[in-house]
């Protein structure tokens, strides 16, 4: 049995087609279509309704352990299974739906324990988990079996390294994306070796971040994956021969054997301090702090100068070492950058380093669920070139590599 996981719009039924040398109709005809429906229509009793799957009566929810695992068993006789959600940890806005996800979960860690094999596909890109009894790569958070638990990442790993950095906000929709695509095209001009990251489940904003660096962008989000899964994913970025398989464009910050330096760059999901249930906690100020990385603080002037300021010394000083080490203005103008940067620079004690004009060729469509997907963005090559030209001639990148 083949259990498939990873977010919406990841690319799952196509890669296990091509994979598999199917089409999508003899795909359809073998598949479950969504895991998590299966524990979702709860009905007024309190029993899950399970019809399609069992010819077998509801379950009632008081016996949840022993349901779930008969699920599991009647679902594990399909020779595919696809789980639309689980594996990549989109949290439910509706708290109501707190059990419900609970119920998926553990669900999903079943059918894991179950396969034959395990595949997740983030961003088109498949990779499998599991092979028969051997666990080939960590789950990075997902209990996949046991097997999983014993490697944990030492505490020394932990700190921090001096090719990281965090790009956050005060909010969405200043800019983050943009931003940050043009700064991992200018480091991999500079010749680092990229590995682009994400703070949190969002799966749509990973598939640009791969595509302008080229490698695969990993999820950090300590609610779904834990600390030390936030940590192992982290420190994929620094394995000894990624670099060399990854590699920079021009090879200019190379090392001794002739390598690309290797450079993580994260980019934060919401306002930074934006965590569980109106707290802090597993927000990108957390992951920032956990990973000990500095971050640049994006901020896009209203129509406001020392309030601007006011707000950027808010954020500063609402936790105790916010970890942000200096300030980038977007959608700003290169007069208002000129009055903006001493004003900000006086009052709040912070480097501004550069800022991001507005840009036509930088617009991209948002929906209900944020940007649209990189696949329907047309001349996306032209956009990241565009973007790239920007960051370089409005931003002093070589000191946010410094910090």
């Amino acid at each position: 049995m083949i259990f498939v996981t990873g977010p919406m719009y990841s690319g799952k039924e196509k890669c296990i087609c091509e994979m598999l040398g199917i089409t999508h109709e003899e795909f359809m005809s073998r598949g479950v279509r969504d895991v998590e429906r299966l524990v979702a229509d709860d009905a007024t009793d309190g029993s899950w309704n399970v019809t399609g799957i069992s010819d077998g009566p509801s379950w009632n929810e008081t016996d949840a352990d022993d349901a779930l695992t008969r699920l599991a068993d009647e679902l594990s006789k399909k020779d595919i299974i696809i789980a639309s959600e689980i594996g990549a940890g989109v949290i439910p806005m509706d708290h109501g739906q707190d059990a419900h996800r609970q119920r998926a979960g553990r669900l999903s860690q079943l059918l894991s324990a179950r396969a034959d094999t395990v595949i997740r596909v983030i961003c088109g890109l498949p990779q499998i988990l599991k092979q028969g009894n051997e666990i080939l790569h960590e789950a990075e958070g997902d209990e996949i079996s046991s097997e999983s638990k014993d490697n944990e990442i030492s505490s020394e790993s932990k700190g921090s390294h001096k090719n990281s950095i965090m790009i956050a906000a005060m909010e969405s929709g200043i800019g983050k994306t943009i931003f940050t695509c043009g700064l991992i095209r200018v480091l991999s001009a500079y010749g680092y070796a990229v590995f682009p990251y994400k703070t949190g489940p969002d799966y749509i904003d990973p598939m640009y971040l791969s595509r302008a660096a080229g490698t695969p962008c990993r999820n950090l989000d300590i609610f779904l994956q834990g600390e030390d899964g936030v940590c192992r994913s982290y420190m994929k970025a620094f394995d000894t021969d990624a670099a060399s398989k990854a590699g920079g464009s021009n090879g200019t910050k190379g090392s001794a054997t002739g390598e690309a330096e290797n450079y993580a760059v994260i980019e934060s999901a919401m306002g930074y301090y934006d965590g569980v249930g109106g707290t802090d906690e597993a927000s990108a100020y957390g992951v920032a702090g956990l990973l000990e990385v500095p971050v640049v603080l994006l901020a896009r002037p209203g129509k406001n100068s020392v309030t601007l300021a006011a707000q950027i010394k808010g954020i500063l000083d609402f936790r105790k070492d916010s970890r942000i080490r200096c300030v980038v203005l977007t959608h700003c103008s290169a007069k208002r950058y000129e009055n903006l940067k001493p004003l900000i620079e006086r009052e709040c004690g912070i480097r501004v380093a550069g800022f991001m004009p507005p840009m036509d060729e930088a617009k991209i469509s948002s929906r209900h669920l944020g940007l649209v997907t990189a696949d329907e963005t047309d001349d996306l090559e032209h956009r990241f070139d565009a973007i790239k030209k920007a960051v370089e001639e409005n931003v002093d990148v070589h000191y946010i590599c410094s910090l």
